[in-house]
């Protein structure tokens, strides 16, 4: 993959517009890696629906523990 984007940068002036999770298979980017160093751009699909996933489990948990209340548009959380 990375040769045939080499060929075509020299073929002619190629803009690229890739998603994270191609920068991060063309990088070797681990999903381990990426949680290590904090990366929020940089990851695979895997680790996109694992980092939404843990997100919605804790806004449930928050809702549930009243924590958290939802106004018109607008998320407030109490601490």
């Amino acid at each position: 993959m990375l040769e045939k984007l080499r060929r075509r940068a020299r073929e002619k002036m190629v803009v690229f517009h890739y998603g994270g999770d191609t920068i991060a298979e063309l990088l070797g980017t681990t999903d381990c890696t990426a949680r290590k160093l904090g990366l929020e751009q940089v990851y695979s699909k895997a680790e996109r629906t694992r980092r939404k996933t843990e997100r919605e489990a804790t806004a449930t948990r928050l809702l549930a523990s009243g924590s958290l209340t939802i106004g018109k548009d607008v998320f407030f959380m109490s601490l």
